[in-house]
């Protein structure tokens, strides 16, 4: 379909943004990725980009990057840091969060009321532990009602 090909497009332009063109991407860029993930249902993508958002920013994400996907951003942490180039403030925020949570809503993944439910947990204690600025909100809390509703 015409909307899956342009998803496609676009992921191949943030990889290359990513990759190849050594920009130091911001919390907009990856939350935009993040929600055209999520509006194909495609969660689990959503939240590997999340994940790499995480990586990519310095609020010390212990017990939430899943070892398959360390290796990529810290790959991309490392090409900065010899690059000498200035870091760009990378913040998940209520935004990035809701949207993968939005993503597991639409997924057809049989547990995916259960995996946003943890991962609204876990955005729960990293706010608590300060390691995030920002609670999630009522959309949060609505997505993965969604999730049980659906499922």
């Amino acid at each position: 379909s015409r909307q899956h090909d342009a998803l496609d497009q676009a992921l191949a332009l943030f990889q290359e943004m990513r990759d190849t063109a050594g920009l130091d991407l911001n919390s907009y860029v990856f939350t935009v990725v993040i929600k055209a993930l999520a509006r194909q249902g495609r969660a689990e993508e959503a939240e590997r980009v999340f994940h790499e958002m995480m990586m990519a920013s310095d609020v010390g994400v212990d017990g939430i990057a899943r070892k398959e996907h360390d290796d990529n951003a810290r790959m991309t942490k490392e090409k900065k840091q010899k690059s000498g180039r200035r870091r760009v403030q990378v913040k998940p925020d209520v935004y990035s969060i809701s949207a993968v949570l939005y993503g597991w809503s639409k997924s057809s993944a049989p547990d995916a009321a259960e995996r946003a439910e943890v991962f609204l947990v876990k955005m729960q204690e990293l706010y608590q532990a300060k390691a995030i600025q920002e609670a999630p909100n009522l959309f949060c809390y609505n997505s993965v009602l969604a999730c049980w509703a659906h499922s």
